[in-house]
């Protein structure tokens, strides 16, 4: 690897003027200048290519993008992995933002050890009114992954011999590829994966798969499978999310009974007035 590797972020979007400039600039204000930026467009019908094409000149020709039809999401990612020129490969929602050091922190770590494949840190999630939820660090264990991620995939930068080696994104799940990369990753014998302890990726609860209200239980259960994952963790990951989900549509369910029961005594009340 190079002193100083180029690193290529992608970005992948559809119809995303709400939050893209938060992308954009978070790249564009990295401290590490050794970065190219490719944005996936899925033939957006806002604003958003008039918020790419005004932000080009800002990049010197460092910003590469393309707009067509894709097979969804984990096909423009691996469009853009095909595009990518970097020897390391970030991936960035359209919707997030890198801390301002992201890149210099994941990049001295790839430099520190020739044998790292990915790189992984810290994920800040923000809630729907813009507010810090929760932070999510290390992940425990191959159990556990049943249940979970191995890793926050916004947070993973990976070097490019990692895809050409296990493949790219696998489209037949639909919103869950990103987890069964992860599970291939961490499966490998041969890629070694690194944990950076810091913040690097800011999440919004606002794209594809979190605004699912549960969870794709089908796409689990084969993603498990295709992984090696023996019949009991399986079922326990199954029965986990099951439960969360239950327990999510509870959730929305009481907050909906307690809306419209406000409602009806407000209504009350202006009927005596």
């Amino acid at each position: 690897m190079e002193s100083k590797p180029l690193v290529s972020i992608i970005t992948v979007c559809r119809n995303s003027q709400t939050y893209i400039r938060y992308a954009i600039e978070s790249v564009l204000n990295q401290g590490y200048p050794h970065i190219e930026y490719i944005i996936v467009d899925g033939n957006s019908t806002d604003e958003t290519l008039a918020i790419i094409q005004e932000y080009e000149p800002k990049f010197q020709g460092r910003m590469r993008w393309i707009s067509e039809p894709d097979q969804g999401i984990y096909d423009a990612m691996n469009k853009g992995i095909k595009l990518a020129k970097g020897e390391i490969i970030g991936i960035l929602n359209s919707d997030d933002w890198y801390s301002a050091i992201a890149v210099e922190k994941v990049v001295a770590l790839f430099l520190s050890d020739t044998n790292i494949g990915l790189v992984h840190g810290r994920l800040a999630n923000y809630n729907n009114q813009g507010k810090l939820d929760s932070v999510y660090g290390k992940r425990l264990s191959r159990f556990s992954f049943a249940e979970q991620t191995p890793f926050s995939h916004p947070t993973c930068f990976v070097r490019k011999t990692v895809y050409d080696s296990i493949g790219l994104f696998d489209v037949q799940f639909r919103t869950a590829s990103d987890y069964d990369f992860m599970l291939r990753v961490y499966g490998s014998e041969t890629i070694k994966i690194v944990y950076l302890d810091e913040l690097v990726t800011n999440f919004r609860k606002t794209g594809v798969t979190s605004s699912m209200r549960i969870s794709p239980i089908v796409q689990i259960f084969r993603l498990l499978r295709k992984n090696k994952y023996i019949f009991s963790y399986i079922i326990i990951g199954i029965v986990y999310r099951l439960t969360r989900d239950i327990i999510k549509i509870a959730l929305v369910s009481m907050k909906l009974e307690v809306v419209i029961k406000f409602r009806r005594r407000w209504s009350r009340l202006h009927e005596k007035v």
